[in-house]
């Protein structure tokens, strides 16, 4: 349905899933709630009805958890080695800043959840390419790949 008040009924649903987006911009993004596209967003740590419950009419909620695949990269070197991977000039972006575009040839909603540090959200087939590559490339960087338990 088209929204009678955008505004007011977004607001709604941000406040009722306890979301602060800070200023509003499009790319305006907290690690639980990744912009991936105009009025779309990736959220993790929900529970699928309390979203539904919170969205109402106003949009749709889907379970994408088998979908898609968080890679989590931290460091000082990477943002240079992340440029190799992507067209977008991620030494520009602020902490909080998200967008949807490739990581190499694979469709990818980028996050930047630190000064030096970047989630990205790939689809599940192509984790181990990803993977792959991250740690072919970080050698040049001197960036040590970490399981997570470190």
């Amino acid at each position: 349905r088209r929204l009678e008040r955008p505004q007011q009924e977004i607001a709604a649903v941000k406040k009722g899933l306890k979301l602060d987006l800070g200023d509003g911009s499009p790319a305006a993004s907290v690690p639980n709630a990744v912009c991936s596209g105009p009025d779309r967003y990736l959220l993790t740590g929900f529970d699928l009805a309390a979203v539904k419950a919170a969205v109402g009419d106003l949009g749709l909620a889907v379970d994408q958890s088998s979908g898609r695949v968080r890679l989590s990269i931290d460091g000082a070197k990477v943002p240079g080695l992340l440029a190799k991977s992507c067209p977008l000039d991620l030494t520009k972006w602020p902490v909080g800043m998200s967008q949807a575009s490739h990581f190499l040839h694979i469709g990818c909603t980028w996050y930047r959840r630190s000064e030096t540090g970047f989630d990205l959200y790939i689809g599940r087939s192509f984790a181990r390419s990803a993977a792959e590559w991250l740690i072919e490339s970080a050698a040049e960087f001197g960036v040590e790949i970490l399981s997570p338990e470190d």
